[in-house]
């Protein structure tokens, strides 16, 4: 998780500095701490100011203002409608394209036609616009099947009102919203473009794969920018038939949201630098103004180290759906679940491989069910690729008492270069535990004949199996 800083002491204040790089640092500051109360000063700095990109940096933070809004039921109908007529009157896309973020970022039906006539523009950045528009109305939790606003973008696609750009938008926001009735539209069409066309295909039709896997949900809505989300992390692990569900344990929890708040109260002032291009940010500047440094990252650790996993006994009626595209703080386009009012993204390879290291060890009393959840889930999505990948796999089915599947484990592991003697003590646990007491032996001595050092430790719990062993 980045813990975000405050670039400026009063963002209010200083949206109005004639310095443009304070007053851009301000807009991002609003983007993560302003309130509905904001939009009117936002919009007016939308419009008036000299700056293209703090016209832009404006718009976008009563986009992320209105986001923090959007599945909490702070903004009433009605008065989203009042706001969406200031929009109209205050800000002219076509001297802002980005304003149409904020229409989506609404979530209300009203402006659905505007954004649709929107894609339709000759000029590439009001396209643009109201791609992203529709993309933050469709994307939202709260959209989790609406067949009617699904219809209305395949709609817009089977229409034949839009050029070749405005349909890869279109497709993408069907990718990204997983409305799969939009794979009709690829049987329209012709082979030749079929082609250009093939990632959207791709993408679209991942919204039929199992769920499978390991995810992690912050409470945050799939577009949502919210630094002061008071919501613990969650986890679950969905695998065949049953899925299992893990909250953040308190006092993390509390401690996150403890540092967060010191983070916010703390002002990190950027330096400008000298920039190494020409930039031109508005008709009156004067000069190019310098560029900004950006701030410096700072994490709190989410440990899913001790979680007290359980079975999600509510998971089959929720209402879900597999959607593609990046989330906020990410590389790249993932798979991203929404399952009920909550959005879930893949834990990284970095988490997961955190978790391995805690949690791959030999069982230390009852058998526990949850770790073959996890050995059926990261043998098949994990990388395999050496023999310490596979004895984590081994060793998570052992802790579930599935001897078979942890020897078969450990067969996989044994196959790849340089193996570690251990495989072989793990083995003959594992042969021991099925009342193989031959092939129990047999693994043991094989293990103690190739270790070099009589005083290992390894030496001595192989000894001390085989005296249990023959004790039997």
């Amino acid at each position: 998780m980045i813990l975000v800083k405050r670039e400026t002491e009063d963002p209010r204040e200083s949206i109005l500095d004639k310095d443009v790089h304070v007053r851009a640092a301000a807009t991002r500051d609003l983007s993560n701490i302003g309130d509905v109360d904001d939009i009117e000063l936002l919009l007016n700095i939308a419009k008036e100011d000299s700056s293209l990109a703090v016209r832009h940096n404006a718009a976008d933070a009563i986009s992320d203002i209105l986001s923090r809004h959007r599945i909490r039921d702070l903004l009433p109908h009605k008065k989203a409608k009042k706001i969406f007529t200031q929009f109209r009157k205050s800000v002219s896309p076509i001297s802002n394209p980005a304003i149409l973020m904020a229409y989506g970022a609404l979530g209300i039906p009203e402006v659905l036609n505007i954004l649709g006539i929107a894609l339709r523009e000759p000029r590439m950045e009001i396209r643009w616009g109201a791609a992203l528009g529709i993309h933050r109305y469709c994307c939202s939790s709260a959209t989790i099947g609406d067949q009617d606003l699904e219809e209305w973008v395949v709609g817009l696609l089977a229409s034949g009102n839009y050029d070749t750009d405005a349909q890869s938008h279109l497709l993408k926001i069907c990718s990204a919203a997983s409305f799969r009735s939009g794979l009709k539209y690829f049987e329209s069409i012709q082979p030749s473009e079929r082609e250009e066309l093939d990632s959207y295909f791709k993408q679209l039709s991942l919204g039929s794969v199992p769920n499978r896997g390991l995810w992690v949900s912050s409470g945050l809505d799939a577009v949502e920018i919210n630094p002061l989300l008071k919501e613990p992390y969650q986890w679950c692990l969905i695998a065949g038939d049953v899925v299992w569900f893990a909250e953040e344990p308190k006092e993390q929890f509390k401690a996150r949201i403890e540092q967060q708040k010191q983070a916010l109260n703390t002002v990190e002032k950027i330096k400008p630098v000298e920039p190494t291009e020409e930039e031109v940010v508005g008709k009156n500047q004067p000069s190019p103004p310098k560029k900004i440094q950006s701030l410096p990252v700072t994490h709190f650790d989410i440990s899913m180290k001790d979680l007290k996993w359980s079975v999600w006994k509510d998971y089959e009626a929720l209402k879900k759906r597999r959607m593609w595209f990046r989330p906020h703080g990410y590389e790249q386009e993932c798979t991203v679940l929404q399952l009920g009012d909550r959005t879930w993204h893949p834990v990284s390879e970095e988490d997961v491989q955190t978790l391995l290291q805690h949690e791959a060890k030999l069982p230390e009393g009852e058998k526990e069910d949850i770790w073959a959840s996890f050995a059926e889930v990261f043998s098949v999505f994990q990388p395999l690729d050496n023999a310490k990948g596979w004895l984590s796999i081994a060793l998570l089915w052992m802790r579930a008492h599935n001897w078979e599947a942890a020897i078969g484990a450990i067969e996989n592991a044994l196959e790849h270069k340089n193996p570690s003697v251990d495989l072989f003590y793990y083995l003959g646990v594992c042969r021991s535990a099925l009342g193989d007491k031959t092939g129990a032996e047999e693994a043991l001595r094989y293990c103690i004949s190739k270790l070099k050092n009589q005083r290992s430790a390894l030496m001595q719990i192989c000894y001390a199996a085989l005296e249990e062993l023959q004790g039997k």
